[in-house]
């Protein structure tokens, strides 16, 4: 029998919210902004990611393997160096942390939290760090005159954003979207709780239902008891 303590209590904010609802809002987020947004699992694994600057960087890294591999770990691994910095820094799992890429862009992150527990991440990027370092040495030696013509195009068609904005940013989208993971988890656990009230109220009419039965069979006994007694009495007379 299903109890209350059965009930699933979704810990994951894959587990809430369907992954088209949201790449929905990381599009909606995106006009809002003009900027990229990401989603992560509490594993840190990406579940959705929205790049406006997709095509442009990609441009940049060509065909060489290990700038596209570093730019894909930075995204990757968002999440991890966000609690690093969380846990390096002492802050609190409502804090963002800000990161660049290879070429000076910025990311920034944020956990979407329930009740204290973290249940994913959100991240904002790439975008233009107000004091935006250049590329590094490496990157520089390996890009040629068309990747840095593309690079400087990326600079120029991005508005500079400070990290106190960033951070703006991220807590006003988090919030969004943790009312609507708050939402989703009220109406899970409510479903389940109607269908254990169900299971529980058709229990109860089955245990019912096998009463009645026994109590009929006990009547009908008793009633071909009085008809033999009343035939014995009869025959007697």
């Amino acid at each position: 029998m299903t109890s209350a303590t059965d009930i699933e209590h979704p810990d994951c904010i894959t587990h809430l919210l369907p992954e088209a609802m949201m790449a929905s809002l990381a599009r909606s987020f995106l006009r809002l902004t003009s900027i990229g947004f990401g989603f992560m699992d509490k594993d840190g694994v990406k579940v959705v990611i929205v790049n406006p600057l997709e095509e442009m960087c990609g441009a940049v890294t060509g065909n060489d393997v290990e700038l596209i591999g570093y730019c894909r770990k930075t995204r990757e691994k968002l999440a991890v160096l966000h609690d690093t910095a969380l846990a390096s820094r002492k802050l609190g799992r409502h804090e963002p942390t800000h990161h660049e890429c290879l070429y000076g862009l910025g990311y920034s992150t944020r956990a979407i939290l329930m009740e204290g527990d973290t249940i994913g991440y959100l991240s904002l990027g790439p975008y233009l760090p107000q004091a935006c370092h250049p590329p590094s040495t490496e990157a520089q030696n390996r890009m040629g005159e068309a990747a840095a013509a593309r690079l400087q195009e990326i600079y120029d068609s991005l508005t500079p954003l400070s990290h106190v904005d960033a951070s703006a940013v991220l807590a006003s989208s988090c919030g969004i979207v943790e009312l609507l993971a708050d939402y989703a988890y009220k109406v899970s656990v409510a479903g389940q709780m109607q269908c254990i009230s169900m299971e529980e109220n058709y229990r109860m009419l089955l245990e019912k239902n096998r009463e009645l039965q026994e109590t009929k069979i006990r009547l009908e006994e008793l009633d071909r008891l009085k008809s033999n007694i009343l035939s014995t009495i009869s025959h007697e007379l």
